[in-house]
């Protein structure tokens, strides 16, 4: 693992990030997901130069979806240009798991895990590819599957109480069984890879199960992540009710995370911290 900012590693993306001209191609998941990692620890290595003992007041870390492998490169198990070089794979596999254009993601709004179950399970939608890709808590799931299943979503929702349902702008039908084949080609790329002992002494739970994450079942942790459900409810959950969690630090573009716990745990003793550039480390 390289401690502090060098090695970030990707010439390519880091000038995209600081090129307005090149905005637009922010959009692109190849480069989305390595560019949230970069910003990510840029900011989180900046946290520990100026508070080296906030490391040691960590007491579990979680992601969500690519937002994992910041999580673990913060842990040790890799370090920034690893990571980059991992999440450019994941990206390019999942872009060319299945055609363009023939799946998506649709948000369920006011809609719990067993009312989603129910609709997927519609007899409309039978035949097509429709599945639960996120459990985010405070009502909110995402489905995810086949564009014909995904437009159909809509006019079904009434039927099972659900409150609103808005379709996603995503590139793909992403933690579905259309991921197979990204899957799959994400396996053989982790199997070859070497990974590090955690370095830092707290839990670092898995989207995947809720398994704390080790050396020992991070392939396959990263592995399934790619077609399962992001379980980030249960993922909050565990952290407030098993973990005694009463702090929440978010590193991240927006407080999409900090704004579901705040909801989910519905708590007002609960502290929040989002942290989006740098720049909001400098005191006030």
């Amino acid at each position: 693992m390289q401690s502090g900012q060098e090695g970030f590693g990707s010439d390519e993306i880091m000038n995209i990030m600081f090129d307005e001209n090149r905005a637009e191609d922010l959009n692109k998941t190849i480069y989305t997901q390595p560019a949230i990692m970069i910003n990510a620890m840029m900011i989180y290595f900046s946290l520990l130069d100026k508070s080296p003992s906030f490391e040691e007041k960590i007491s579990c870390i979680a992601g969500h979806s690519v937002g994992e492998y910041n999580g673990l490169c913060a842990g040790g198990f890799f370090d920034v240009k690893s990571g980059i070089q991992l999440l450019k794979k994941r990206a390019e596999f999942m872009e060319s798991s299945c055609p363009s254009n023939s799946g998506g993601m649709i948000a369920l709004l006011g809609c719990d895990n067993e009312k989603a179950k129910a609709l997927t399970n519609d007899e409309r939608l039978k035949s097509l590819v429709c599945e639960i890709a996120n459990d985010n808590g405070a009502e909110q799931i995402i489905l995810s599957g086949e564009m014909k299943a995904i437009d159909l979503i809509p006019e079904l929702i009434g039927s099972y109480g659900i409150k609103k349902a808005i379709k996603l702008k995503v590139s793909g039908p992403f933690h579905s069984s259309m991921m197979n084949n990204a899957r799959d080609n994400m396996a053989k790329v982790l199997e070859n890879c070497k990974f590090h002992e955690k370095k830092i002494q707290c839990d670092i739970i898995a989207n995947y199960n809720l398994e704390n994450y080790s050396v020992n079942n991070i392939k396959k942790l990263l592995t399934n992540q790619i077609t399962s459900p992001v379980r980030w409810r249960e993922t909050i959950l565990k952290a407030y009710h098993a973990m005694h969690i009463r702090h929440f630090v978010e590193i991240g573009p927006s407080p999409t995370l900090t704004n579901l716990a705040k909801k989910t745990l519905n708590d007002d003793s609960m502290q929040y911290t989002f942290i989006s550039k740098v720049d909001d480390l400098e005191p006030r």
